[in-house]
């Protein structure tokens, strides 16, 4: 019989933990990043519901949906 060892899952405490002191959370940025992220996403429904084409249509969906990957 080979002995084995049952490893347990980290548990969320170990998971989550405070950033280092050395690297803080950059508030500003990702409160510039979030708005212009919902910002050009509802500047490209405009174009999403006015172009006829089927192509151009679905070229806007590409792009709203590599945007909203981003956030």
């Amino acid at each position: 019989m080979s002995s084995t060892t049952d490893t347990c899952p980290p548990s969320a405490a170990a998971l989550y933990r405070e950033p280092p002191a050395a690297l803080p959370i950059p508030n500003r940025l990702n409160l510039l990043l979030v708005a212009l992220v919902v910002g050009t996403a509802i500047a490209l429904l405009w174009p999403g519901s006015y172009v006829e084409s089927w192509w151009a249509t679905l070229l806007v969906g590409i792009a709203f949906s590599y945007l909203l990957l981003t956030n």
